[in-house]
């Protein structure tokens, strides 16, 4: 988890900042933002099945702006990409950790309501489905303890 965490924030917190800066939020405001993102990641808040950004942003204490420019300056991406790509990593994580599990279980342990919307999101993600991704996975494990 925490190298996962490290890699989704691995820019620089001054240059989100100074990018926040230029985008009209002041210093406290990107701060607050970066600190409260962290947080949420950290309690692996994205794995709540929610849709919208409502809950997220009355969980961080954020406006929609404040989330949208950090998200932005940041990843370069949309806070909601932002969440579905950290819930597709999870779910990866969770399919080595649970091999028993069934795919529709993994994807509602990580946030989605059903396995349809899942399998799509994370063949998004990932390239393929989250079969193929466990197969590719099972194989490359094989490989190495040869």
């Amino acid at each position: 988890m925490k190298r996962l965490l490290h890699r989704l924030l691995r820019r620089p917190l001054k240059k989100a900042i100074r990018v926040l800066d230029e985008k009209s939020l002041n210093r406290s405001s990107a701060a607050k933002a970066a600190k409260a993102f962290e947080q949420w990641v950290r309690e692996r808040r994205y794995t709540e099945p929610t849709e919208s950004t409502e809950t997220p942003l009355m969980e961080m204490g954020l406006t929609s702006s404040e989330l949208s420019y950090f998200c932005k300056a940041r990843f370069g991406k949309p806070f909601l990409t932002v969440r579905k790509e950290l819930r597709i990593r999870e779910a990866g994580k969770l399919m080595m950790e649970y091999p028993e599990r069934t795919v529709s279980e993994i994807g509602s342990m990580v946030g989605f309501s059903d396995a349809s919307n899942f399998r799509h999101q994370f063949k998004s993600v990932e390239g393929m489905t989250p079969t193929e991704w466990k197969e590719k996975q099972k194989k490359v494990r094989i490989n190495l303890d040869i």
